[in-house]
């Protein structure tokens, strides 16, 4: 009996790879299925606004104050732009710890986005015993970083003069 390797290949070819395709495809459908149990176990709407009334109407502000020289982001969490990849510490511990921090306003430079200080509006939130505590550590983490961080007490969002003068302190007229 002669030995012909073809119809191996040709049981590979049309039995066991469709066979493989299907399991593939079975497989995907069936992960899927699991996903969209996971999803459906919480609903979601979208916000009408991302900032307050108030923070609007401060980034109305800043926009006039900075003449389009810069860009501002607001509700940025620290883990945007702050590196927590550090050498010498435990990376997850460290992205941890500010995961869920995050300042009203960033600033950066227009030509390769670099984060040059942070804002903070307080409102009256800003005065209980916790959001005291939140705020030290934001300043404490920033002051590290070397991230200027301006407060502007939150009656004090319209005057234009004030708010330039603490910015101008990190934000040269040029750029």
């Amino acid at each position: 009996m002669l030995y012909y390797p073809m119809p191996n290949l040709l049981i590979y070819i049309f039995i066991l790879i469709p066979i493989l395709l299907v399991l593939t495809i079975l497989s995907s459908l069936s992960n899927k299925g699991r996903l969209n149990k996971n999803l459906k176990a919480y609903t979601y709407t979208r916000k009408p606004y991302i900032m307050t009334k108030g923070e609007n109407e401060f980034f109305q502000v800043l926009t006039k104050i900075l003449q389009n020289k810069h860009y501002i982001f607001p509700q940025i969490h620290l883990t945007t732009f702050l590196e927590h990849k550090v050498m010498g510490q435990t990376w997850k511990g460290a992205k941890a710890h500010i995961d869920r921090l995050s300042v009203d306003y960033v600033i950066c430079d227009k030509k390769h986005l670099m984060p040059l200080l942070a804002i903070e509006l307080d409102d009256s939130t800003h005065n209980r015993e916790e959001r005291i505590e939140r705020d030290m550590k934001v300043e404490s983490i920033l002051k590290q970083a070397g991230i200027p961080l301006v407060r502007v007490p939150y009656i004090d969002r319209f005057k234009e003069e004030e708010i330039k003068e603490k910015l101008s302190k990190y934000l040269s007229p040029t750029s």
